[in-house]
């Protein structure tokens, strides 16, 4: 290798490079974009995408408008009118701050800015691949409007690693009716190849009720009719919302809709307390569903955790997950009954042997070996070692003494392909938003011709449109961020459904590269029955001592 000399980077560089940490598909521009027009006061928004955004995002917005001589400067690097030092990092409320975002979208696409103070009175530059092209006034409503068009053409590297336009669109879809939920004041249209997919009314009256009335026009389904409503307040923090009941429930988090200062958020802090104030209506391998604003103090309130402000860190955080759980308990007291919780397996705990104990082993307990369970009166867990469950040879039936390593990839591709064909479907698991899907022509004309095979896989689809649809219900199995990609691949094949199913299968586990242990001894539990010696090989006694060296 080449030794190169220490050199400054060129602003260009810094900008690209920037862009590839603030930017990482069109989803990211829209959230920005759509932050800074809400943070500039905008009561309307018009969100527009083609080709999933590669092609074009256009956001227009009434906010305040920038002068020209800050429609020049906002693309600099740095330059915010949202904070003036570090010192107003501690009671930070507007949506972001580092004023990178503008400037790494002009970096790598072309940037149509048109924006005014008053009526009549604009300002209209132009960029292409961070370098202004032009500067000249125009006529324009108090506003701005911003069109980002060829979005990372000048960055290959990057756009080959994209999404289909398809899926890009479905996140930002998802995106903008996330940011309608945290910011029920502010009317959105979402328009997608010419084709109005949102419109919502800007909210009146109290926040509680923009939020119901907002929650209603997003969501069609049993929510709506069985919601606990919340709204509580203690010292400075409020939370307001609703919850879902017990029957309502969700196999992973992906009905949790949490906002914290009116930011969409994950919170494993709350997110525990909410789900500690069901109690033991829920069981424990279950999650709720809720759509909760949550109120705090900038000043006890730390933002800057996550590069993309996904996540937050909370100053008091025991009184907070007090105070959460105590709202939803309140919940339950007024008005819901106490629901029988779906019983987990049965997981016998046991002691590891003192021999394995006393090994400095290359494992990773995902729980204390004291507390690991195991699942058959005589069989013996060692432990995870990556996406393997290794059992004690001598306690597993059919095996000698050594190391059964149980490949749970493999374990758990053979026991979804045999749910798949079964002789009924799949159950599916709703999702509180539908997924938004666009279809080329071909595939519009296979919904109907696959449909049944759609389905047996646990997938519920309708036509919404010539090329459009939504996803409102998908596998258990299957994460949602992966149910277009799924979807295509059944409706682009031609194969039966035996094959097809093995191709789900193996799609479905082909990310899924840890366990939690009580995770894996339950894919072994259900593995078992099957007698299939797929994914399971053993190494003698012998090698159990080089294994921990």
């Amino acid at each position: 290798m080449k030794i190169m000399p220490i050199r400054v980077l060129t602003e260009d560089a810094i900008n690209k490079i920037a862009a590839g940490e603030v930017i990482e598909n069109p989803a990211s521009v829209v959230k920005e974009l759509v932050e800074n027009a809400i943070d500039a006061g905008a009561r309307h928004l018009s969100i527009e995408i083609k080709g999933g955004g590669f092609q074009l995002i256009k956001i227009s917005d009434d906010g305040s408008g920038m002068s020209g001589d800050d429609a020049l400067l906002c693309f600099e690097r740095h330059a915010t009118s949202k904070i003036t030092g570090i010192d107003d990092l501690a009671s930070l409320s507007s949506m972001g701050f580092r004023g990178e975002a503008l400037a790494s979208i002009a970096s790598i696409a072309r940037v149509d800015l048109v924006t005014a103070l008053q009526d009549k009175q604009g300002t209209r530059v132009e960029i292409d691949a961070g370098k202004i092209r032009s500067v000249s006034p125009v006529p324009r409503q108090r506003g701005t409007t911003f069109e980002v068009r060829s979005l990372f053409y000048n960055v290959p590297a990057r756009k080959k690693f994209q999404k289909q336009a398809s899926a890009a669109f479905a996140e930002i879809h998802k995106l903008v009716m996330a940011l309608a939920l945290a910011h029920v004041e502010v009317g959105f249209e979402l328009i997608s190849n010419e084709e109005t997919l949102l419109s919502l009314p800007a909210g009146e009256g109290p926040f509680f009720q923009q939020l119901q009335k907002r929650t209603a026009d997003l969501f069609q389904n049993s929510f709506l009719a069985t919601k606990l409503e919340i709204q509580g307040a203690e010292r400075d923090y409020t939370l307001q919302g609703a919850v879902g009941t017990p029957a309502d429930h969700r196999i992973n988090r992906t009905g949790q809709y949490l906002f914290v200062n009116r930011r969409p958020v994950f919170s494993p802090q709350v997110a525990r307390a909410i789900k500690e104030g069901y109690g033991e209506r829920l069981s424990e391998d279950r999650y709720p569903i809720f759509v909760l604003h949550l109120n705090v103090p900038p000043s006890l309130l730390d933002v800057n955790v996550h590069p993309q402000k996904k996540e937050v860190r909370f100053q008091e955080g025991e009184f907070l997950k007090a105070f959460v759980k105590k709202e939803v308990q309140q919940a339950f007291g007024v008005s819901a009954p106490i629901f029988q919780p779906i019983a987990p397996p049965v997981l016998e705990p046991r002691s590891l042997q003192p021999s394995l104990e006393s090994w400095d082993a290359p494992l990773s307990f995902r729980e204390q070996p004291e507390e690991s369970p195991t699942l058959a009166p005589h069989e013996q867990v060692i432990g995870l070692f990556e996406h393997y469950l290794l059992l004690d040879g001598s306690t597993v039936g059919g095996y000698e003494p050594g190391i059964v390593w149980v490949d749970l990839q493999k374990a758990h591709q053979q026991l979804i392909y045999r749910d798949l064909n079964q002789d009924q479907p799949v159950l599916s698991q709703g999702l509180l938003i539908p997924l938004s899907m666009e279809l080329t022509s071909s595939e519009a004309e296979a919904v109907s011709l696959r449909r049944s095979d759609l389905s047996r896989c646990g997938f519920l689809l309708e036509l919404s449109g010539k090329h459009h649809a939504l996803i409102e219900a998908v596998p258990p199995f299957l994460d949602e961020t992966d149910a277009i990609e799924a979807i295509r691949l059944i409706l682009q094949t031609e194969e039966d459904f035996p094959q097809l199913s093995d191709k789900i299968a193996r799609f479905a586990v082909r990310k899924k590269k840890t366990f939690m242990l009580q995770e894996a001894l339950a894919v072994w539990k259900s593995f078992k029955p099957l007698k299939s010696r797929e994914g399971i090989t053993w190494t003698g006694t012998h090698a159990i001592e080089n294994l921990f060296k």
